[in-house]
This record gives C-alpha cells, structure tokens and sequence, in this order.
C-alpha cells in the first residue's frame, strides 16, 4: 500500500516503473518457463539414468546369482561326489567360501575347508528341508554357519536316477555381490545406490548414508518397492524436506531390490547456477533500462515540473508571472494553454472587484428593512404565546383527571376480574370440601368391612388352634407313629397365634382410622361452613365494584367533552402563533441572507485583495 501511495505522487517514477516491468518482465517470466521445462526434462533424465543404473546392477547381481546357481547345479548332476570334487569345484569356480555335502540324514559327508566345526545333523535346517524335498534353495545374506563372514547360502538336491540321495551346500561371500555394485557405480558422482534383502534390511550402501536409511521416508520407500514387487520410479521428500528423485529394481529370485536414488538439490544444481546467471544479467538489463529510462524522464518531465512550480504559484494567487517555455510539442500547447487561463483568471477578478462593493450597499439596506417587519413579529407572538399557555394548562388540568379516571377505572376492573376469580375459587373449594366428604365418609364404610373380614378371620384361626390342639393329642396318643403329625400340628397352632396377633395389629390400625375419619369430616364440615360465608361477603364487595364504575364511567365521559373544546380551541391558538412564527421566520431570513450577503461582500473583498495581478 505504501508502494502504491508513492508512486502515486510521481509520474516520472511510474514512467520509469513501467519501462523496467515492459524489459524486464518477459524476460522474467521466458527464464522461469525455461527454468521450469529444464528442470522437468533434468529430472526425467535423472529417472531415466538412475533406472538405467538400477536395472543394469539388478541385471548383473541376477547373471551372478544364475551363474553360481548353474555351477552348483552342475556339480550336484554327479551322483557320487568326494572332498576332493568339492576342493576341484571351488579351484575351478571362484567365489565360493565352503562347498559341503550332506547325505539324506542331515549330516555332512565332506567339506571343502578343513578345522570347522559343524553340527552332527542339519536335517531340521530350513534349507535342508527345502533342498531334500527337490526345491533349489537361495538364503538372504546371514553369517555363516561355518565361517566368520556374511554370506548367502545355495542349497541343491543330488539325484541319482531322480531319486534324492543328498544335499549339496554352497556359500558366497557377500563381498562378491558388493564388487559387483561396487564396480558398477564407480562413474556415478551424485547417485545413491542401496542393495536392500526382502526383509528390507539395507545390504550394500554408503555408511555416510545411516541416517537417510533409518530415515521413515527412506523406509517407507522400502516397503513400497518390496510391496510392489516391480521395476519402478518414485518421487518423495526426505525428513528435511527435500525432493528425492528414485528409481527401483526389483530381483525376483532373491526377493531382493536396488534402489538408486539423487537429491534434487544435486541435480538441479548447475540448472540453478544458470538461472542464477541469468537473473544476473536480468538485473543488468534492469540498470540499463532504469538509466535510459531516467535520461527520457528528464526529457519529459523537466518542463511538466516547471509548469508544477508555476500552477502552485498561481494557486497562492500569484498571477503577475508567465510560464516561457519555447516547444512545439504536446507540453508547449499545455503551457500555452496554462498562460491563456491565467490572462482568463485576472479578468474575472477585477470583476468581482467591482460587483462586491455593490452587493455590500443592496445588503445593508435589506438588513434595516427586515429588522422593522421582525420587531412588529416578535410583540404579537408574545400575546399569542400567553393564550396557548393558558389553554395548554386547561388541557393538562384535564389530561390528568382523565388519566386518573382511567387508572381508576382500570383498577376497577381488575378488582372484579379478580373477585370473580375469587368466587370461581370458592365455588371449587365447596366442591372439593363435598367430595373430600363423600370419601371420607366411603372410607369410613370400608373401614367397617375391613373390620368385620378381620373379625371372621379371628374367628377362623382360633378354630384352627382348636384344631391344632385336638391334632397335638391326637399325636400323642399315636405314640412314634404320630411324631412327625405332631411337629406339623405344632407348626399350625404356631401360625394360628401368629395370624390372631397380626388380626388384633390390624383392628387396632383400623380403629385409628376410623378415628382420623371422625376428624376429617369434623373439619370437612367446619371448612363447608367457612366457605358459604366467604362466597357471600365477595357477592358484596362485587356489587359495590359494579356502582364504582359505573360512576367513574359517567366522569370520563363528562371530562372528553371537556377535553375535546379545549383542544379545539388550542388548535386555533396554534394556527395563528404558527402564522406568526412563519412571518418571524421569514423576517429573519431576510435579515441572515442580508447578513450573509454583507459578510460574503466583505470576504470577496478579502479574496480578491489576496490576488497579485
């Protein structure tokens, strides 16, 4: 915004803004689409070139694979071998660390090497088992069972006439597959190459590299290549950030996958030296342009300024000087037009001069006419003034009667909706009182019933303690035969006494009952009382609420009458002041626009003695 605002002020510096944005932009903007397209086409070379790389490692790492496994294959075509086949095997073909040959039992018949030690049977080994079942077998790289070195072992089955009499075991050092990469990657300056196992364990890399490998970028990349099982490119962003350019190779018959990979810083490194360069000579451009700019600017502007310095000079009211500027140009008709304004400006200023004396004499003459018509104004309307005041009290007299008689009759009417609520209330208390008697007295019913089935059950159980006890000797007489009779007959005359004590418990509660009812409809009866006398004292004070406002409704009426004349004649009063006020205005505007025009005169004189002719 800043920006804006100041180049705003100046011509000369858009002028020259504009020049530099005309050079320099396209410029600009051809380097970037440039820049743009070459880093496209580098980094498709750099795929291409690292995929080459990749495939070529993966194509060789897979000859030598082949190549060993054929060597062995066809040391195990003969049925019967020695230790010394394998010591002729590993002269003959080099790379191979130990070569051993195991019988169908898992235990090793003869070894190249002499003074290791070895297990007395291998038959559980995984890569035994494979190879004894008829299946060549390929290990990832581990250290070996027989010598202190990182290898990968080959296992192969030995046949005779198909039958599988034995296993035939070879190990490789590691190293031989890191020469192979070794030697391959030799010519490379900014490529990465990683030989990773099928468990994503890194083989072969450059140990400056531990940090990219432990890397969750990195690893991510490795399980995405194992995953996929194919040839490929990749682009992603390490943990700092930057682009990663990738490329994988996938070996089948390992499990196995080289990845070589470059940063973009590296790659694009010359690419961004370039455009260094050409920003460079971008920036060079720019000063030339900027210089030719401001040599045309000068051209132009050096008049425009002086016919600035003149115009504010006139605009202080200096029109004594003229602009001497000899161009044939568009600037020389602008300066000529200018000096023609100016000789224009003098003489609407020397009229002004002599109008401005003639308005000052027409306004003060005005002035002293409209004083006169404001005097005769202003004692009229102090008569009129006196008489709405005075109607204006009447009204207010009136204004509040009829307010309180509003407010009364207001009042009145609540006081009856209210005892008309009352009444309504009482008429529901009666109600509830009669019913509250009704139950009362149905509740003194039942408690009755209550009384006479508890007594029909006293009644019952001291039959059954009769019972009870007529069953006890009964018992007795039986002897051993009537034992358990009698426990039961005991049991029964217990529950007898049980029930008749739960019978006098119950008689006794009902007893309480029939109490609280006698209560009840004591107080029902009161409460019955009580409320027929209340409902007759509220009919009378209803009645007096209705005479109330009866009267203050005749009152109200009476005072609109009276309100409705004083109001008429205050409206006149009104009218008239209003006319008044009107005529007062009116003078007084006269008199101001007279005011307004002497002092107008006077700063006209002001602004004109300001002008330098």
């Amino acid at each position: 915004m800043f920006v804006i605002d100041y180049l705003n002020k100046s011509l000369k510096k858009k002028l020259i803004l504009t020049l530099l944005l005309i050079t320099i932009l396209p410029i600009l903007i051809l380097g970037l689409v440039n820049y743009n397209k070459e880093k496209n086409l580098m980094t498709e070379q750099v795929f291409l070139y690292n995929k080459s790389l990749a495939n070529d490692l993966g194509v060789k790492i897979d000859y030598y694979i082949q190549e060993k496994m054929n060597q062995i294959n066809y040391l195990a075509s003969e049925s019967y071998l020695t230790r010394d086949d394998l010591l002729s095997f590993q002269e003959l073909y080099q790379g191979f660390e130990v070569v051993y040959l195991l019988n169908q039992s898992g235990v090793i018949d003869a070894i190249s090497e002499d003074g290791l030690e070895v297990e007395n049977n291998y038959y559980g080994a995984p890569w035994f088992q494979n190879a004894i079942s008829g299946q060549n077998y390929i290990s990832n790289y581990h250290y070996s069972e027989f010598i202190d070195k990182q290898i990968i072992q080959f296992a192969i089955p030995i046949r005779d006439n198909d039958k599988i009499i034995g296993v035939l075991g070879a190990e490789i050092n590691l190293n031989e597959i890191e020469k192979i990469v070794t030697n391959t990657i030799d010519d490379t300056k900014n490529s990465e190459v990683y030989l990773i196992d099928n468990t994503g364990k890194p083989l072969i890399y450059n140990k400056e590299k531990e940090a990219t490998i432990n890397s969750k970028p990195f690893q991510s990349l490795i399980q995405f290549v194992l995953l996929k099982g194919k040839n490929g490119v990749k682009e992603y962003k390490d943990e700092n950030g930057v682009n990663i350019l990738g490329s994988y190779k996938f070996i089948k018959k390992l499990g196995w996958a080289i990845i070589v990979q470059q940063s973009s810083d590296k790659a694009f490194a010359e690419l961004r030296r370039d455009l260094w360069i050409k920003l460079i000579l971008i920036l060079g451009v720019g000063v030339l342009v900027a210089f030719i700019a401001l040599k045309i600017s000068k051209n132009i502007f050096t008049p425009i300024d002086e016919l600035k310095k003149n115009m504010k000079r006139v605009s202080k009211g200096d029109y004594s000087k003229r602009i001497n500027i000899e161009r044939q140009d568009e600037i020389g008709e602008l300066v000529d037009s200018f000096n023609k304004l100016i000789e224009q400006q003098i003489d609407i200023i020397s009229d002004l001069k002599d109008n401005s004396d003639k308005i000052s004499a027409t306004s003060k003459n005005l002035f002293k006419s409209a004083d006169k018509s404001h005097n005769a104004n202003e004692n009229m309307a102090e008569y009129i003034e006196d008489t709405v005041h005075s109607i204006q009290d009447i009204a207010a007299i009136n204004q509040e009667i009829s307010s309180f008689s509003e407010e009364t009759t207001a009042s009145t009417q609540s006081g009856k909706e209210q005892i008309d609520e009352a009444m309504l209330q009482i008429t529901k208390v009666n109600d509830c009182i009669i019913q509250a008697n009704r139950a009362s007295k149905e509740l003194a019913e039942e408690s009755k019933k209550i009384k006479e089935i508890n007594n029909l059950i006293t009644n019952i159980t001291d039959q059954i303690n009769l019972l009870s006890l007529n069953a006890t000797i009964e018992a007795a007489r039986a002897g051993k035969a009537g034992l358990g009779f009698a426990v039961v007959a005991e049991e029964i005359g217990d529950l007898a006494k049980e029930t008749a004590k739960a019978t006098n418990n119950i008689n006794k509660t009902v007893g309480e009952v029939e109490s609280g009812i006698e209560n009840v409809l004591d107080l029902v009866s009161q409460g019955t009382k009580e409320a027929e006398i209340g409902d007759k004292i509220i009919k009378e004070v209803a009645q007096s609420f209705e005479e109330i406002a009866t009267a203050i409704e005749e009152t109200s009426l009476q005072l609109q009458d009276a309100s409705l004349s004083t109001q008429q004649v205050s409206e006149k009063s009104e009218e008239v002041k209003d006319s008044i006020e009107d005529m007062n205005l009116l003078s007084k505007g006269v008199s101001d626009i007279s005011f307004e025009l002497d002092d107008m005169s006077d700063r006209l004189k002001n602004i004109i003695n300001k002008f330098k002719i």
